[in-house]
Parts: C-alpha cells; sequence; structure tokens
C-alpha cells in the first residue's frame, strides 16, 4: 500500500511550516557563528563589593557567565538605588542561598533600606548594554562602599555599622 502522499506531492503542513519558517525572525539570529574563544573578550571596569572586605575596581567581562561568576550567582539581579545612570547588580538568590550579608542600601533619612548579600559590582548603565564606570564614579563608589559592614536587630529596627579591616602590607 503507497502512502496518501506521493512523494513528488507536497504535504499542506509542509507548505505551512516552510512558509511560517521564511516569515518569520528566528531569536537566534543575533548569536554570532563563530565561538566565544575566537572573539575579542570585552570587559567592563566597575566597583566590586565582596563581604567582608574593602570595595575594589576589578575589569570584568561583559558575557553572562562573567557577570554571574563576579557576583558568584546564578541568576542575576540588577538593582537601582542610585540617582545617576548606574546599577548594581547582585546574585538573585543571594538572600536564600546562604550567601554572607554585604553591604547596606541607605534610604534619603540613613535608614537601612535593604541589605544586599554576596558579593555584588556597580557599574554603568547609560546604554541598553552594561558599561565601565568613569574614574569619578568609581571613587565614588569605592569610599561609599570601602568598609564592609555587620548587621545587628535593635527594637525591630536593622542597623549597619563599619568595620575597619586591618590589611598587611601588600594584601587588599
Amino acid at each position: 500500500m503507497k502512502d496518501y502522499y506521493d512523494e513528488e506531492m507536497s504535504r499542506p503542513e509542509d507548505d505551512f511550516w516552510n512558509d511560517l519558517s521564511t516569515e518569520l525572525e528566528s531569536p537566534w539570529d543575533d548569536i554570532p557563528d563563530e565561538p566565544e574563544s575566537t572573539r575579542e573578550k570585552k570587559t567592563i571596569h566597575v566597583v566590586l563589593v565582596e563581604p567582608g572586605k574593602l570595595a575594589r575596581e576589578a575589569d570584568i567581562g561583559t558575557e553572562l557567565s562573567d557577570l554571574q561568576r563576579a557576583v558568584r550567582g546564578g541568576f542575576i539581579e540588577t538593582f537601582y538605588p542610585f540617582e545617576e545612570s548606574c546599577v548594581l547588580v547582585c546574585d538573585d538568590d543571594g538572600k536564600l542561598n546562604g550567601s554572607l550579608p554585604n553591604r547596606a542600601i541607605y534610604d534619603e533619612k540613613g535608614h537601612v533600606e535593604d541589605i544586599i548579600f554576596g558579593p555584588f559590582f556597580i557599574c554603568g548603565c547609560s546604554t541598553e548594554e552594561f558599561g565601565s564606570l568613569s574614574e569619578e564614579q568609581v571613587e565614588r563608589y569605592k569610599k561609599k562602599f570601602e568598609k564592609p559592614e555587620h548587621f545587628y536587630m535593635m527594637d525591630d529596627e536593622i542597623f549597619a555599622s563599619q568595620y575597619t579591616l586591618h590589611v598587611e602590607r601588600g594584601e587588599r
């Protein structure tokens, strides 16, 4: 018994899928054909803030895996607590996965608004991609987040206090 559709005849559903695939753009069209290892690696200049350490300058890659590695997480979260075009990037699950409390974000009255858990970095966001901070921004955010903080609760309010690290020469 022969198949209802001869090999020479086209099936109606084949025409549908062929027409559909030529009309729609693939979401994968923007993915480069060359492997990542052969592309020039783009980096951004950021302020990196880790629990228990002084804030410091760092250069990190712009690929998703680079951003995730910088915050030691799976999913990254963006947080915009600043008035200028800068973003704080942290681990989305930092509060849930056992990461250490890092730094407080304060409201305009100086009260703790939020606590960031785990490492985070601050970078520019004046375009649709993360970008480098200017030298002025680097100095401002290094100073703002310079010292690590301890957190405690008193009368149902969370407080943070900075502490000074005793750093050996050549270590930072």
